[in-house]
């Protein structure tokens, strides 16, 4: 909803700014923008709070700018993040009662209340508990008897299309698997809770829940397994768009 609110205001702005385009030029400038924007954001805002460290601050900043430092003028200002107050909880807008709260509430509450949200932590037994039991509707837009629990699925789904266990997901990555559950984490609770569900065969966790369960390097706010693949993907996200290398400039952007 963020997102199509920014475009929408980038719209309104290349239109008042260039008179001669026509409807597909200003949707298109105002894709490229947005799109950038969201980029640059995720990269040296949005990430540098999920890994807190000098380290990943310095590392993304050059993601974004380069090695060299800042080259060129920032274009689209810094993005700051709002205070308001969550208005409407995410598990009343989902579903048909979410569609009849959505038509009575407006737009602006809308857009408060699904934009800020509180992040839970990444680990166990922190799934919202409104995703453990929506109710799906039918093509006749009634709801089904059948709840989804969203955790459960996501496991299942996991297993259904054969995606690595936990050790084995890490030894394609290069990193040293787990012998036993210490090695996992240091938390008895969360150690007991894997026994019961797996035994001693660490070689059957699965990925998703050893993501969760993995112990934290100091200041992340995700394990180190995750951190690795975040790690190559946020740079080759960058790398691999010519928008935000080669045709990163005004001939692409325009100058305002």
């Amino acid at each position: 909803m963020k997102k199509s609110l920014f475009f929408t205001c980038c719209r309104v702005m290349f239109q008042k700014e260039h008179l001669n385009f026509d409807d597909e030029e200003l949707y298109r400038y105002a894709r490229l923008v947005t799109s950038a924007v969201i980029a640059k954001v995720h990269t040296i805002d949005w990430t540098i709070e999920l890994l807190k460290t000098d380290t990943l601050h310095a590392a993304m900043r050059a993601n974004w700018y380069g090695l060299l430092g800042k080259e060129f003028k920032d274009s689209f200002g810094h993005v700051g993040g709002w205070h308001w107050e969550v208005l409407v909880p995410m598990g009343d807008l989902v579903g048909l009662k979410g569609e009849k709260t959505l038509s009575e509430i407006g737009f602006t509450k809308q857009f408060v209340s699904m934009g800020h949200q509180s992040c839970g932590a990444l680990t166990l037994w922190n799934y919202p508990m409104w995703l453990r039991d929506l109710i799906p509707q039918g093509v006749d837009g009634k709801d089904r008897p059948d709840h989804v629990d969203m955790p459960a699925l996501e496991v299942y789904r996991d297993r259904e299309n054969k995606v690595a266990r936990y050790n084995e997901f890490r030894r394609g990555l290069l990193m040293i698997p787990i012998s036993k559950w210490g090695d996992l984490t240091d938390d008895p609770e969360v150690v007991h809770a894997l026994r019961e569900v797996y035994g001693d065969d660490v070689e059957e966790l699965d990925l998703l829940v050893g993501l969760m369960a993995e112990k934290k390097i100091k200041g992340f706010s995700i394990s180190e397994t995750a951190f690795t693949i975040f790690l190559l993907m946020a740079t080759r996200r960058l790398e691999g768009d010519r928008f935000f290398t080669s045709y990163y400039n005004e001939e692409t952007y325009t100058k305002r």
